[in-house]
């Protein structure tokens, strides 16, 4: 009877029924540029700023548009099917008379460059104009400066006109504005992580481009100072992002050490990995696939103690690290109670 009970104790304590996942990874721009109709061999491939929309009447009231792309096939496991993106973006610049604008997406048919242009910069003020393109920038003629043309200025004729989302953007500065997930923004994503070539990103166009001081300015993805007159540091996560939400038809083990079991051993993997990146996502000690190793790969290794990789039958939950510990002690007394 007492052995029952202690068994009995022991399976509480170990295991647990297996729980579902959702894997949402969060990449950073890798690659951004703006391009400029008020001068034809301008660029800000380098820059601190992504600018949208035209510039007031001393700069001609002249369109700007962003160009933006990320490595989605870099980052996310090749058989995951995507469900939400969402873009964000942080004003660093606008004309504090221009009023709110809709900035669309587009998702771009043709590639471009990011070169150096402006590459001196750290931050957004004073690059309105752009700098002068380097071999391989994007203009507002040419999708590689000195090397290939778009099929007509200002990327028109290379991008698909239906809207792939939008956002309304005021002009409240330091502030991060999102463009929600659309089943267009998610087919484009998804696309591009199927076909990983035809990934050349969106290019954001103001619908009041045509409006002067309609210009709107987001930090790039080389942007390190914040807008401001003492140039404090930039976060890193004020940098263009893209939050993808996905599941995988193949779920990740738990099995971190990659010796055919979960067990101990992936405790020990993921702390020595904890707080580093893992691309694509999956990878290492990544089991919730969200492109860091963090607290939540270990309550994913967790529930999912005892299994072995080729399947789920088996769970066992291993609620804190010291309860590793308790299964090194429970075996031998349960050893000493079958003597008994």
């Amino acid at each position: 009877m007492r052995r029952r009970a202690l068994l009995a104790f022991i399976a509480v304590v170990v295991l647990a029924p297996a729980v579902g996942w959702s894997a949402t990874a969060t990449l950073t721009a890798s690659k951004d540029n703006s391009i400029y109709a008020s001068n034809v061999a301008a660029s800000n491939g380098g820059g601190a700023g992504i600018f949208v929309g035209s510039s007031g009447p001393n700069q001609g009231n002249s369109p700007r548009r962003g160009l933006l792309a990320f490595d989605i096939a870099g980052a996310l496991p090749s058989d995951a099917i995507i469900s939400n993106v969402v873009l964000t973006m942080y004003l660093g610049q606008a004309n504090q008379g221009g009023g709110n604008h809709i900035i669309d997406l587009h998702r771009l048919t043709a590639d471009w460059g990011e070169g150096t242009a402006g590459d001196f910069t750290t931050s957004i003020s004073g690059t309105g104009m752009g700098s002068d393109a380097s071999p391989g920038d994007a203009t507002w003629t040419q999708r590689f400066f000195e090397q290939t043309d778009w099929t007509a200025a200002g990327a028109e004729g290379d991008y698909i006109p239906a809207i792939s989302g939008s956002a309304t953007v005021s002009v409240a500065l330091e502030t991060p504005f999102t463009w929600l997930s659309t089943p267009t923004l998610v087919g484009d994503v998804q696309d591009w992580l199927d076909h990983p070539s035809t990934n050349y990103g969106w290019i954001l166009i103001n619908e009041g481009e045509a409006a002067s001081q309609s210009v709107k300015a987001f930090y790039s993805r080389d942007a390190t100072e914040k807008n401001n007159p003492n140039g404090d540091p930039l976060s890193a996560g004020w940098n263009p992002s893209l939050t993808i939400t996905f599941t995988t038809e193949t779920q990740p083990t738990g099995d971190y050490s990659a010796n055919s079991a979960v067990d101990a051993a992936d405790y020990v993997v993921w702390r020595k990995m904890l707080g580093q990146p893992a691309f694509p996502a999956g990878i290492g000690a990544d089991g919730d696939q969200s492109t860091v190793v963090d607290d939540r790969d270990y309550a994913y290794w967790r529930e999912r103690f005892g299994n072995s990789p080729s399947g789920f039958t088996s769970v066992a939950n291993v609620p804190e690290p010291t309860t590793v510990c308790m299964m090194f002690i429970a075996g031998p007394v349960v050893f000493w109670w079958q003597r008994r």
